[in-house]
């Protein structure tokens, strides 16, 4: 069990030192963003992994706001989702 554990959690988090000479960090971005953690509501605790515009889309029409983009959180949201899709395909 640990062995597998290890196994699949190595896959992401070799990313640049996979390569000869190493192109990156020892660590998958995506799963070591400080926005990927879980945030305090009102009643507890959320944690929300949206990956693609039509993502946030439905996020924000779920939380009551039909267009995204409307305050600064959502813009630089939205701008960050932007930057790490292109980034990744790059």
């Amino acid at each position: 069990m640990a062995e597998t554990l290890t196994a699949f959690g190595l896959v992401e988090h070799l990313w640049g030192r996979v390569f000869v000479p190493p192109r990156g960090d020892a660590r998958y971005p995506r799963m070591s963003s400080p926005f990927r953690r879980p945030f305090p509501t009102a009643d507890g605790w959320i944690s929300v992994v949206v990956y693609s515009d039509e993502n946030w889309r439905q996020f924000f029409e779920l939380i009551g706001r039909r267009t995204a983009g409307g305050t600064g959180l959502e813009r630089r949201l939205m701008r960050f989702s932007l930057e790490r899709n292109s980034s990744a395909t790059s």
